[in-house]
């Protein structure tokens, strides 16, 4: 069976292998650290030309659940703050954008009411972004983690 209109996303934070995913075939490269842990990954996919996923997240996966992770003044402010940063830093290191496409991390450095809380204000959350190519990229909000129900 035929598959050309199927789009394929690779799930990586390592720059390598969203090259050679995307050589093999991926159209999109979905980062959920935005950067975070190899700033080699703008250039990468500046390069790729594909469309790049950034999602919100605090600390790694191991940590990302610490009270201190999940400690926000402002819950809306700052995750489009943190966000706004990554995206200006990812076009800063070569990612076109058009290319970009946010997520607020669902199930990321969050707690459950904070999950909800984005849910319910996403729309807030978009107006929050910094003005320009931020605010006026996609947004992917992509509840995966199963953990925040």
């Amino acid at each position: 069976e035929e598959l050309s209109d199927v789009l394929v996303s690779v799930d990586t934070f390592y720059p390598r292998v969203a090259e050679e995913a995307v050589g093999a075939g991926a159209d999109i490269v979905n980062d959920v650290t935005a950067g975070g842990f190899d700033e080699s990954m703008y250039d990468a996919v500046g390069k790729l030309g594909t469309p790049y996923v950034m999602m919100h997240m605090r600390g790694d996966p191991k940590t990302m659940q610490s009270e201190e992770k999940t400690a926000y003044g402002d819950l809306i402010l700052e995750v489009a703050g943190e966000l706004s940063a990554k995206v200006h830093a990812a076009t800063r290191g070569g990612i076109m954008p058009w290319c970009i496409i946010t997520d607020p991390g669902i199930g990321f450095a969050k707690t459950h009411s904070q999950n909800c809380e984005i849910l319910g204000r996403t729309s807030e959350l978009r107006r929050a972004l910094s003005p320009g190519f931020a605010r006026n990229a996609p947004m992917l909000v992509g509840p995966s983690r199963k953990g925040f129900l």
